[in-house]
């Protein structure tokens, strides 16, 4: 079974991109011998080159930051802050995580915006408006929160209940978080930032070729991509 979904962006227009995509995806299978573009070629190396240094950059600037709060004395004074404003351990955790992770993406916002706006625009990987790009922003920023103060809370909870082996409680924790969230993902938060339609029968040809290609891979299903982002596609076996 296969099942092909047309992407949309956030203004519900169809962005026909992936599908152009997947069209000549398939068509170079179907090909015994391709010649690849060596034009292209370089502009992908160029493109994973510069996401690789924008990587590095995003690690070396966190950790700094993390590290600054250590030896500065910056998370012992606001955590004694937080606890002289409340008792309760739960807000607590939700106090210095808004402090901290809230600091901690402002200065990663001007880098964010070059990886997941300019660069995908400059190699016209994207068509996504600014608009776009803000309410995606919002929506990563309120989802992320959640689910990261999720997960912290119970971990601080479990070192709450269990110190001395709080460790192996919270590593099975965040092993069956993983395991939920793979299978919820696809259903639940993927559709928050990208929307998904069966494609027509204008495309049964497509459709067709990608069940004969999914067939001789062992089973595959296509969820699509991020709103005007290119290929960014999230496959599925099954």
């Amino acid at each position: 079974m296969a099942i092909v979904y047309r992407h949309f962006g956030l203004s519900g227009q169809y962005k026909p991109g992936l599908t152009a995509r997947l069209e000549n995806w398939v068509k170079m299978d179907d090909m015994e011998n391709t010649t690849p573009n060596p034009e292209r070629q370089e502009k992908a190396r160029q493109y994973a080159r510069l996401n690789r240094r924008l990587m590095l950059v995003n690690l070396l600037l966190s950790g700094g930051y993390a590290l600054a709060w250590l030896l500065l004395g910056w998370s012992k004074q606001w955590s004694t802050t937080v606890q002289s404003l409340t008792s309760n351990p739960w807000l607590q955790v939700l106090l210095y995580l808004l402090v901290f992770g809230g600091l901690l993406y402002l200065i990663n916002l001007p880098l964010n915006w070059f990886e997941s706006y300019h660069l995908p625009h400059r190699f016209e990987l994207s068509t996504q408006t600014p608009r776009g790009w803000v309410i995606d922003q919002i929506k990563g920023l309120a989802v992320g929160g959640l689910l990261g103060l999720l997960v912290l809370e119970v971990i601080y909870a479990v070192l709450r209940a269990a110190p001395q082996s709080w460790w192996i409680w919270a590593t099975l924790f965040l092993l069956f978080f993983n395991v939920i969230l793979g299978y919820l993902a696809p259903v639940v938060l993927f559709p928050i930032f990208n929307k998904f339609k069966p494609l027509g029968e204008e495309y049964a040809d497509l459709v067709e070729r990608l069940k004969h290609l999914g067939q001789r891979a062992g089973g595959l299903s296509i969820w699509g991509s991020e709103p005007g982002h290119g290929w960014k596609g999230f496959m599925k076996w099954i």
